[in-house]
C-alpha cells in the first residue's frame, strides 16, 4: 500500500487547486494521500478529497495539528484566556474602576 503526502505551510484557506494537485494525483498513483497543512481546507477542498473515484486523499489542517498535539501533550503550552463581559459592567462606577485598573497597569 503506497501512501504519498504533502505539507504545506499556508497563511489562507486551502483550496480544492491544493487537493487536485496533492500526492494523490500523481502519476504513480498512490493509494492513499495525505495532505496537510497549517491553514483550514475550504468546504470545496474538503469535496474533492471526497470525490468518489479518486485516490483517497485524508486532510489534516492546522486545528487537528493542534488537537493531535494536545491529546499526546506535544509542542503546546496551556494558557488561561478572559474576555471582558460588557454585560456585567452596568454603571459608569464599574467602568472608572476598569479604567482605574488600566491606568495602574500601564503607569
Amino acid at each position: 500500500m503506497g501512501v504519498a503526502f504533502q505539507a504545506k505551510r499556508y497563511q489562507e484557506t486551502v483550496g480544492s487547486s491544493a487537493v487536485r494537485d496533492s500526492p494523490g494525483a500523481l502519476i504513480r498513483r498512490p493509494d492513499r494521500g495525505l495532505l496537510i497543512t497549517t491553514a483550514i481546507f475550504t468546504k470545496e477542498a474538503k469535496i474533492d478529497a471526497a470525490r468518489a473515484g479518486a485516490t483517497q486523499i485524508e486532510l489534516v489542517d492546522g486545528p487537528a495539528i493542534v488537537e493531535l498535539m494536545a491529546e499526546y501533550e506535544f509542542g503546546l503550552t496551556a494558557v488561561s484566556t478572559y474576555r471582558l463581559n460588557c454585560d456585567l459592567l452596568d454603571t459608569p462606577e464599574d467602568w472608572k474602576r476598569v479604567f482605574y485598573l488600566l491606568f495602574v497597569f500601564l503607569s
